[in-house]
């Protein structure tokens, strides 16, 4: 009996709780800003650039293996990850003839 009284108990905590989440949790007053979606031919684009830039850049690589890297054990292929983001800056160099026509 006292285990059911006890988990009524830790039940009403959680639903107070959430409430009390919902309560404090307002939304700003400040208008949103309008973010316009691009279409997924100018973000394909917008991507090539940026790998292009990086492909010239040898510090700009760099920084996106780091960040790529730190990526890599949010997935299920972490070892596989490693192994593309190690090698990025060849495939990024085999790429490069490609990545400067960004417009077909």
């Amino acid at each position: 009996m006292k285990y059911l009284v006890l988990l009524a108990v830790i039940a009403a905590c959680f639903a107070f709780d959430k409430e009390s989440m919902l309560k404090h949790n307002k939304i700003g007053k400040e208008p949103v800003e309008t973010f316009e979606a691009k279409s997924t031919c100018e973000e394909c684009k917008s991507l090539v650039h940026r790998f292009s830039d990086a492909a010239k850049d040898p510090q700009k690589l760099a920084e996106l293996k780091m960040l790529l890297n730190v990526l890599c054990h949010e997935t299920s292929y972490v070892d596989e990850c490693r192994v593309f983001v190690s090698k990025l800056d060849v495939i990024v160099k085999k790429l490069e003839p490609y990545l400067k026509y960004t417009e077909f």
